[in-house]
This record gives structure tokens, C-alpha cells and sequence, in this order.
């Protein structure tokens, strides 16, 4: 009986431990990114929780159901299939819903094949619906975002907020039950999904031209 019990401990660890060690996907670096504060050298393989960074350079995040592009001075953090982003953007193409917050501000995709972009800088944050609906919510209150239309907020980020605990993220300020100001976007990225395709992301000096990269090993963010 009692070597029945420890086979049973056994196995339960050891599933624990095959759980904890599954990658959250793969990140391919252009110029100077950083996992956890080590320099990455063109691409590595990151886990939740993985503290993520880019400097002067740039860098695409990729597993089977999400496809990420950051530009220079970016920090996030992906954990429990939520994209946390401190300072910086990115632009998420997802087939699996996957949401961002920046701040307390959650942004959840209304369907599971959407793509939006996220801009936070010191004095806005924008919210942009490159394709597909969005809720974005702070609390009880919330604005739906349709594709081709962008939110701002004026409100500043904070790198660090990234990597901390959702209960201690940096508040996004709100003064009206409506979140920031909806307009029409400036302007949208390409929307080709061929595998070999180009992407242009943003347009601005600090724009990403990646190629989109097929990993079908690695498991959807979590």
C-alpha cells in the first residue's frame, strides 16, 4: 500500500514538472531583446512568466495560435494566456482569443481570429482594431472597438507593470464610464496570412519587417 502511494506521488510530480516546463513559444530577435535580462542571440525558446524586452532592437514572439511583433523599447510578459505590456507596443495576430492588458486595461477579442494593435507610451495608450471587435474594459466599465477603429487614452505606462502581479498593475486613469476616446485608425498593418508573407507592422521609424515564421511544435501560449 505504502508503495502504491509513493508511485502515485511520483507520477503526480512528475506531470507537474512535464507541466511546468512546456515553452510558451519562440522569440526571434533582431538587434538587442533580452528573456529574463539575458541578451538573446537571434532566437529562444520562452516560458510564462519570462520577463520579455526589447532595446534598440526588435523582436516576433510565435507559437501555433499566436504570432507577436514588438518593436524597440518594449517590455511585456505573457502568463496564464494573457499578453501583459509595460511600455512599448506590439501587434498580436491570434487564432486562440488571446487578451492583453496594459495596466488594469484588459483588451479581449471578441472572436478567436482577430489582430490589434497596442501602443503605450508616457502621456497615451492606444488600442487599435486592426481586424475583427473588441471589448476593452477597466473595471465595471468597458468600450466595444470595432475593426478599423482605434481607442486613446491619455495616461502614461510604466515598464515595470509588466512584470507584476495583476493585483499590483499600474491603474489606468478613467474619468468617464465610457474608456477613452474612439476614432477612426490612422493607419492599419497588413493583414496577409500567407506563411512566407511580409508583414510591415506600424509606420512609423520604429516599424518591424518580420517574416512569418510556421512552428507548429510549439504549443499555443498559456
Amino acid at each position: 500500500m505504502f508503495n502504491k502511494m509513493l508511485l502515485v506521488i511520483f507520477v503526480i510530480a512528475l506531470s507537474a514538472i512535464g507541466y511546468a516546463a512546456q515553452p510558451g513559444g519562440i522569440l526571434y530577435a533582431s538587434g538587442n531583446a533580452t528573456v529574463n535580462e539575458a541578451a538573446v542571440n537571434r532566437s529562444t525558446v520562452f516560458y510564462p512568466g519570462d520577463r520579455i524586452a526589447t532595446g534598440a532592437g526588435s523582436a516576433v514572439i510565435v507559437s501555433s495560435a499566436d504570432n507577436i511583433s514588438l518593436p524597440a523599447d518594449t517590455s511585456l510578459m505573457l502568463r496564464n494566456g494573457i499578453l501583459h505590456l509595460g511600455c512599448g507596443g506590439a501587434f498580436v495576430k491570434t487564432s486562440d482569443r488571446i487578451q492583453a492588458k496594459i495596466g488594469d486595461l484588459l483588451i479581449t477579442p471578441d472572436s478567436h481570429n482577430a489582430q490589434y494593435r497596442l501602443n503605450a507610451s508616457r502621456g497615451n495608450i492606444n488600442v487599435t482594431a486592426v481586424s475583427g471587435s473588441f471589448k476593452v474594459s477597466q473595471g465595471n466599465h468597458y468600450t466595444r472597438l470595432a475593426s478599423g477603429k482605434a481607442l486613446n487614452l491619455q495616461s502614461d505606462c510604466s515598464a515595470g507593470s509588466a512584470f507584476q502581479p495583476a493585483a499590483d498593475a499600474l491603474p489606468i486613469a478613467a474619468t468617464e464610464a465610457a474608456i477613452g476616446t474612439v476614432t477612426p485608425a490612422d493607419s492599419l498593418p497588413s493583414t496577409r496570412t500567407s506563411p512566407l508573407a511580409l508583414w510591415t507592422v506600424g509606420s512609423s521609424s520604429a516599424a518591424v519587417v518580420i517574416t512569418t515564421i510556421v512552428a507548429a511544435s510549439v504549443s499555443p501560449i498559456k
